[in-house]
């Protein structure tokens, strides 16, 4: 909680955060009077009145020394006098890589029974990631996502009972997982009491003379406090080299706001002379003459730090009576840590170099007072007394506050390179977290180190277990850089740690650099096979499938240890599962990790491995192997406490259900996935989740709940820098769009998901927009277009050996495709064999489906009454289950059969029951081909008999007179398909020009009915 603050006086003018008084009792009391902004405190107060009611995002932006802190101060202390719940955090350069620091410290003061109302896995993760409950062998490391999702959901809960204030400084000091997480909340909460108020220094303005004030840009950020004890470490992947992934992931996740999602800045500017007069009068008791307020004005620029240093080291004098201006404010800071007495240096550089310089861990360090005493502040107030009078820190809540950055560099810089390790080596010995002591040992040594390689080794152990992998990776990096160069087994494997680390946080750049050095000095091939394994993973989360393959096959020849192999057998089914193009081979390799997991008692592997077989065996039979889903089912309680939902056996079950005609109740299964990624917070596995449930959602008509998955899930890709889940989404929208008949939208969708497909390999959404094509066109009446692109799809799948037929409904699409080309002989060549699996499987729908196209084949062969036998007969197994858009694509070829038959009353009901279904489901396009086939029923043929429906509409508007481009908005299609269409028209009347084609239509007292 931020200390207690005072409201401004009105007359109040300006403001600065080094107001300090010292009470004579156990802690500092801190005044941070607010002497004016004006206009500040009321942009303030307006985004706490809206906060109460709503989420909304206030940055506080300023210039190093402005006195953006003391308006944060004033707006959460204004905030918990209007009865709002204020959950604070000032983090700091020394905590930056402590990974969920600032996230500790805005729930410190939460109970834990308020986190009760969680889910399960989001509450561990959450006490877990926070050190509140103790990480568990058998239960996975917390996923920075779950802890994220944990945190929002912990805001809303919190929120409910009254408006949350979540307030932060200094925000270029967030560790990252807590910058991120920070930033999961703010993006996703929209309706809920909770504001977020948050201050952010910026670079020093060009116009600045450095000359004088020696600040260069960017020197607000003294990153290096603590980081460059020895050259062993002072790398750019040091500890504090991701000191600024804080604020780089937080303005990330800012920019990613939605365009309606209530964010404001407010910066800080310089004040005025008038100002600057009041303030050292105020802070420093020195009324100075206005000819010394005026040089102070002009060189500080109006900075109130600045002005209060140069005014300060002026002294009472006066600035004309000798003393002349410094050359470098970082030395005059310098310089007024120097004159403080040796103990209190010692003391503030110790403070300096702890994450949370509590009074009571800085007089442990430095001895002033042993362990049996209780009250510490009493032990080090004459020590601390000159820098507290001096304004160089204030003592909050039992914690030492450096009032400005500057002057936490100055104070440990004070210290030699030879003292910063004695006391890194000395809070080592003293501090009780497992990773922060890791880091003092590692900042005390002064070359490689066994033992402290082994303490930074088993940290970084320690903080993937409560889900914080980049700050493992970290830990993992400098054990292996300390690591002596007699010891290179446990180099390589803290180098493979490192990259697996990094992997998991999302840093696939960093885990492929480790991997390329690690293959680089490796000559064994069994390491060589261990580091291509992890390289090879890297490829997949990266999905370059193929690459994946090859790292694989070539680790399976250099290994003879079983669990390589065993990992090397499963990761190879992943990728060619998803590649699609051998499923034998993925079969070979699921049955090859089974058969090694068996052998080692690997239950998790035995669960997974089973599961890849069972979906594999399913696509090369269209059989459902039961005995084998029932036996990975059995594990998969042992499965949900290991892997993410991805991993699960349950989510191959609910594909291989969905490949059945019991649709509706897999989504069902997908629904209670979803669920379960939700609260894990696992984004990868809920976005998968989302693009299978809405491509199976059309299957049964659900439109409308297509759409609201597919566009959760471009929600959740907006939250991610990788295309893959944008690619995916975007094709899944193009889907349902095609479906639904939205031209413009669909191509739109799959011209986005292709480009980004391309670049990224994303094979699921290349498949997905070929079908939505595919499907398109075919409504659009373009058959020729649909075979282009159903074609190739066809023909991978077949090579790949897939014969389940409800993995591969494009089939029959791909047949009708083929008949409207004429290429009967090759659509029976294509359908019979998907007929013959259909039948033998028992999937009623996919039977259903391939009677459709049959009907259609028979049709185009003139068996006028053939073709309505077989089109009835797909009626009636439609109507045994659940999957009304096929129902009415065959009640429009069978009412269309009809009426060719002269079965005019017959046709007519079939074509209006037919309109019923694509008027319900909301398929405009297919209703409108289904009414023009209605409305052709009656009167005698035109010339232009032979035109497809889309032909007929398109001739019908041109003729009229219409352009290309007005009969393309009026029937929202494109220019490029008007004149697809129109050139077919030309062809088909054996006419050449529009006059011809008004001319022919002008003739026919009838429109021509389509074929």
């Amino acid at each position: 909680m931020p200390p207690a603050t005072r409201a401004a006086r009105p007359d109040e003018r300006d403001n600065h955060a080094a107001g300090h008084a010292r009470t004579g009792t156990d802690e500092a009391h801190v005044d941070h009077t607010v002497i004016g902004r004006l206009a500040e405190l009321a942009r303030i107060g307006d985004f706490l009145a809206a906060a109460r009611t709503r989420a909304h995002t206030l940055l506080v932006e300023g210039e190093p020394g402005m006195g953006k802190t003391t308006l944060w101060l004033e707006g959460a202390a204004r905030a918990e006098a209007a009865g709002m719940l204020v959950l604070a955090a000032r983090p700091s350069g020394a905590e930056a890589t402590f990974a969920w620091a600032a996230i500790g410290d805005l729930l410190e003061a939460v109970p834990d029974a308020a986190l009760d109302a969680l889910p399960p896995p989001q509450a561990r993760a959450l006490r877990v990631a926070l050190l509140r409950e103790a990480p568990t062998e058998d239960a996975p490391a917390p996923d920075p996502r779950a802890v994220a999702v944990a945190l929002r959901n912990a805001l809303v809960a919190l929120a409910a009972d009254r408006p949350v204030l979540v307030a932060v400084d200094d925000i270029g000091w967030l560790d990252s997982p807590s910058a991120l997480a920070l930033g999961f909340a703010i993006r996703r909460l929209r309706d809920e009491p909770c504001g977020f108020l948050l201050a952010r220094r910026i670079e020093v303005d060009a116009g600045l003379p450095t000359e004088v004030i020696g600040l260069p840009v960017g020197v607000a950020r003294p990153s290096d406090v603590i980081a460059r004890p020895s050259d062993v470490i002072a790398r750019p992947s040091d500890v504090s080299a991701r000191a600024s992934d804080g604020v780089a992931g937080l303005a990330m996740e800012l920019d990613r706001l939605p365009a309606d999602a209530p964010f404001d800045r407010l910066r800080i500017g310089p004040m005025d002379i008038r100002s600057v007069g009041r303030l050292v009068e105020e802070r420093l008791g020195l009324a100075l003459p206005r000819e010394d307020v005026r040089r102070i004005h002009a060189t500080s620029l109006g900075n109130p730090f600045y002005a209060l240093e140069l005014a300060r080291a002026a002294g009472g004098r006066g600035i004309d009576a000798g003393l002349a201006l410094p050359d470098s404010l970082r030395r005059l800071v310098g310089a007024r840590v120097a004159g403080l007495p040796a103990p209190t240096r010692e003391a503030l550089a110790v403070a300096a170099a702890l994450a949370h310089p509590k009074v009571a861990r800085v007089a442990e360090a430095i001895g002033a007072t042993p362990a049996a005493i209780g009250a510490p502040w009493a032990a080090v107030e004459a020590v601390l007394a000159p820098a507290i009078d001096a304004h160089v820190v204030e003592v909050l809540d039992g914690r030492l506050q450096f009032t400005h950055p500057l002057l936490r560099s100055a104070a440990w810089e004070e210290a030699t390179p030879g003292r910063r390790r004695e006391i890194h080596a000395r809070l080592a010995a003293i501090v009780g977290d497992q990773e922060e002591r890791a880091r003092h040992l590692a900042l005390s040594a002064d070359g490689p180190d066994a033992s402290i390689a082994d303490a930074l080794e088993e940290a970084a152990a320690h903080a993937r277990a409560r889900g914080a992998p980049g700050a493992a990776a970290d830990l993992a990096g400098l054990a292996r850089r300390l690591t002596p160069a007699d010891h290179p087994a446990d180099a390589l494997r803290r180098g493979l740690a490192e990259g697996e680390h990094a992997l998991v946080s999302g840093d696939a750049q960093r885990a492929r650099s480790i991997c390329e050095q690690l293959l680089s000095t490796s000559t064994d091939h069994r390491d060589r096979a261990r580091v291509s394994l992890l390289l090879a993973t890297v490829d997949l989360q990266a999905l370059d499938l193929r690459a994946a393959v090859s790292l694989l096959r070539e680790a399976l020849r250099e290994t003879d240890d079983d669990r390589v192999r065993m990992r090397c057998e499963g990761l190879l089914t992943a990728a060619l599962d998803d590649l699609e193009e051998d499923v034998p081979e993925a079969l070979a390799h699921g049955l090859a990790e089974l058969e090694i997991a068996e052998r080692l008692g690997d239950t998790v592997h035995v669960a997974t491995a089973l599961r890849g077989i069972a979906r594999n065996e399913q696509r090369l039979s269209g059989r459902f192997p039961a005995e084998r889903m029932d036996r990975a089912m059995a594990l998969e309680p042992v499965v949900r406490a290991a892997r993410s939902v991805f991993e699960w056996p349950s989510i191959c079950l609910a594909e291989m259900h969905s490949w059945t005609d019991d649709v509706p109740g897999a989504l069902g299964e997908w629904e209670v996935l979803r669920q379960a990624a939700m609260e894990r917070g696992e984004e990868p596995s809920l976005g998968w989740i989302l693009a299978r449930q809405s491509g199976f959602e059309c299957v049964v008509g659900r439109f409308d709940a297509a759409l609201a998955h597919v566009a959760e899930g471009l929600e959740l890709a907006a939250g991610s820098d990788h295309p893959v889940g944008r690619a995916t989404m975007l094709a899944s929208r193009a889907f349902v769009r095609a479906h639904l008949g939205d031209e413009v939208g669909c191509r739109r969708d799959a011209e986005g998901a292709s480009a980004l497909a391309a670049a990224s390999g994303v094979v699921m959404a290349e498949r997905t927009v070929a079908w939505a094509l595919g499907l398109l066109e075919l409504s659009l009446g373009d058959a020729a277009a649909a075979h282009a692109v159903l074609g190739p799809l066809v023909t991978a799948a077949r090579a790949a050996g897939i014969r389940e037929p409800g993995a591969v409904r494009f089939v029959p699409d791909e047949v009708e495709a083929l008949v409207g080309t004429g290429r009967l002989d090759e659509a029976e060549a294509l359908l019979d064999p998907y007929t013959t699996l259909a039948r033998s499987s028992g999937r009623l729908g996919a039977w259903a489906a391939a009677d459709r196209a049959r009907g259609l084949l028979l049709a185009a062969r003139g068996d006028g009454a053939g073709a309505i036998e077989v089109l009835g007969a797909s009626r009636e197994l439609y109507g045994t289950v659940d999957q009304p858009f096929g129902l009415g694509r065959t009640l429009l070829a069978l009412g269309a059969a009809q009426r060719r038959a002269l079965r005019r009353r017959d046709a007519r009901a079939t074509l209006e029951a037919a309109v019923a279904v694509f008027e319900r489901l909301g398929a405009v396009r297919w209703a409108e081909t289904a009414r023009r086939e209605l409305g052709a029923i009656s009167g005698r043929q035109a010339a232009g008999e032979g035109l497809t429906a889309a032909e007929q509409r398109v001739a019908e508007l041109v003729a009229a007179g219409r352009t290309n481009r007005e009969v393309a908005a009026t029937l929202f299609l494109t220019e490029r398909t008007i004149e697809s269409h129109l050139s077919h028209v030309y062809a088909k009347l054996g006419i050449r020009s529009r006059a011809e084609l008004a001319a022919a239509w002008s003739t026919s007292t009838d429109r021509p009915p389509p074929a």
